[in-house]
């Protein structure tokens, strides 16, 4: 069975593999490592395409600590500003 859309292989230098489903604009989601035909597999994978921008946590990566853009997209998620 070929790879569905927006399923991503990761291949970490030790050799081991890791399968992430991501949509444009949507943080990794991480997949099980099983066959493509595996039910298991095709429910996470049919959980992670019902996923939507506003299920998925808001992306602060590169963000400084303390900055107000962290600030501003930690104050729209609800989170506590204080921390």
């Amino acid at each position: 069975m070929t790879r569905p859309p927006n399923v991503k292989i990761v291949r970490k230098p030790n050799g081991r593999e890791f399968l992430y489903y991501q949509a444009k604009g949507l943080p990794l989601i991480v997949l099980p490592n099983l066959p493509y035909d595996d039910p298991t597999f095709l429910t996470a994978y049919a959980d992670a395409r019902e996923t939507t921008r506003a299920d998925a946590p808001p992306k602060t990566t590169g963000l400084a600590h303390g900055s107000v853009a962290a600030w501003i997209v930690r104050a729209c998620a609800g989170k506590r500003l204080d921390g």
